[in-house]
């Protein structure tokens, strides 16, 4: 018949005496001394474990670190300012083609009504804008989570 020795994880539940021993078990354990030598090897170290002291300081960490920690400082934002000159260059880069390509386009909107050109110029915009003031809100809310700003 092949032995086989109990698993670490039953040795040391029969040390920590969590589980008793089955028969099989206890019959292994009567004829196995490395079995034996392991449980009581871990009976020593979890005793010696339960007698040791926790960790103390005789200081308090708290006020010694504390001080040596850098505040949280608000930074100043210059979005602002920087975001009116982007706005005007989006606006001149949009509007100096149209400008030049005026004549073709006015060829090309012939056929449509007036009043509905506007209804979709009009939706255009506003949906460009509301589209652009959301990638704004969203641009610096992620950069205030970032804390770059």
């Amino acid at each position: 018949m092949k032995q086989v020795h109990l698993s670490e994880n039953e040795v040391q539940q029969l040390a920590m005496k969590l589980q008793q021993a089955d028969p099989l078990q206890a019959q292994h354990l009567r004829e196995c001394a490395a079995c034996k030598t392991a449980i009581a090897s871990y009976q020593a170290i979890f005793n010696s474990l339960k007698v040791m002291e926790g960790p103390t300081f005789d200081f308090d960490v708290e006020q010694l670190v504390m001080p040596q920690l850098p505040l949280p400082q608000k930074a100043v934002s210059n979005s602002k300012w920087s975001i009116i000159p982007t706005i005007g260059i989006a606006v001149a880069v949009f509007c100096i083609p149209i400008f030049i390509m005026s004549r073709f386009l006015s060829n090309l909107a012939k056929g449509i009504p007036e009043y509905t050109l506007y209804i979709i110029i009009v939706t255009a915009l506003v949906i460009a804008g509301f589209l652009g003031r959301e990638m704004v809100t969203s641009y610096r809310e992620k950069i205030r989570l970032l804390n770059f700003y």
